[in-house]
C-alpha cells in the first residue's frame, strides 16, 4: 500500500505525538480568540461534537489526522494555509470527522511541545515536497494540455479546466459562485448588519444559530415527509 505522506498520525497509533495533537484539536474549546474556537460556521455541527468527544479522552482518543491545504493563489504570490482533517474512531464523513479551519491549525501547531513541533514541521515539509508540489504540477500540467490540444469550450464539470462552463452532470443544481456569495454573506454575518453593530454580538454564534435554524427546519420537513409516507402506508 502506497505511504500517505498526509498522515501525520493513524488511527490505532499510540504516540506521544498523537496525544500532543489530540490535546491542542480539544485547546480549542477554551481558546481566547472566538475564530480560534469551534463553531458550526466553522467546522460543521458534527465536526464541533467530533472536538467535544475527542476532550473526554484526550490521551487515548483514537483519532487519526492528515494534512490538508487552503491554498490560495493571487497572481504571483500563493499562500498554502494548512489545515487538519480529524477522525475519530473509523474514517467516515461527517460524522467522526472535523475540518479544522487554517487559522485553528495554525494555533494549534504554534502550541506543540518543542518535540513534537518538529515532527509535525517535518511531516508537512515532506508532504509539501514529496505531494503537494508533484500533484499541482499535474495539475497545471492538465491546463496546459487543454489549451495546447483540447477544446477550451468543452461543456463538462471535471475536464473544462479554463472555464467554468458546466456539462455531463446527472443532476442539474441551481448556478451559484459558492466563494463569492460566502464573501458576501460573511460580513453580514460576523460584523452585523450595520457598523455600529461591530463588537456587540459574536458574528460566529449568530452564524451558529441561523445554520441550527435551517438543519431544525431541514428536519422537520424530512420528518413531516416520513409521517407522511407511514399514514399512505397504513
Amino acid at each position: 500500500m502506497e505511504e500517505r505522506k498526509s498522515v501525520l498520525v493513524k488511527l490505532g497509533e499510540d504516540s506521544d505525538l498523537k496525544v500532543d495533537l489530540n490535546l491542542g484539536v480539544i485547546s480549542l474549546l477554551v481558546a481566547k480568540e472566538s475564530y480560534f474556537q469551534p463553531h458550526i460556521c466553522l467546522n460543521e455541527k458534527s465536526g464541533v461534537e467530533v472536538i467535544k468527544k475527542i476532550s473526554q479522552n484526550s490521551e487515548k482518543a483514537n483519532t487519526e489526522i492528515w494534512i490538508n491545504e487552503f491554498a490560495i493563489l493571487s497572481f504571483d504570490d500563493i499562500w498554502l494555509n494548512i489545515k487538519f482533517c480529524v477522525s475519530l474512531n473509523e474514517i467516515s464523513f461527517p460524522n467522526n470527522m472535523v475540518y479544522l479551519t487554517p487559522r485553528q491549525t495554525g494555533y494549534i501547531v504554534r502550541n506543540l511541545k518543542p518535540e513534537s513541533k518538529v515532527i509535525v514541521l517535518e511531516k508537512i515539509k515532506r508532504w509539501y515536497f514529496e505531494e503537494f508540489l508533484v500533484k499541482t504540477k499535474k495539475g497545471f500540467d492538465t491546463i496546459s494540455k487543454q489549451f495546447n490540444e483540447g477544446d477550451p469550450f468543452i461543456e463538462s464539470d471535471h475536464e473544462n479546466r479554463i472555464f467554468d462552463i458546466h456539462g455531463d452532470r446527472k443532476m442539474e443544481v441551481p448556478y451559484t459562485e459558492w466563494t463569492i456569495m460566502g464573501n458576501l454573506l460573511a460580513p453580514s454575518f460576523l460584523f452585523g448588519v450595520t457598523c455600529f453593530d461591530h463588537g456587540d454580538i459574536d458574528g460566529y454564534k449568530r452564524a451558529d444559530n441561523f445554520l441550527r435554524a435551517l438543519d431544525d427546519h431541514r428536519k422537520g420537513a424530512i420528518d413531516l415527509a416520513l409521517g407522511l409516507i407511514k399514514n399512505f402506508k397504513e
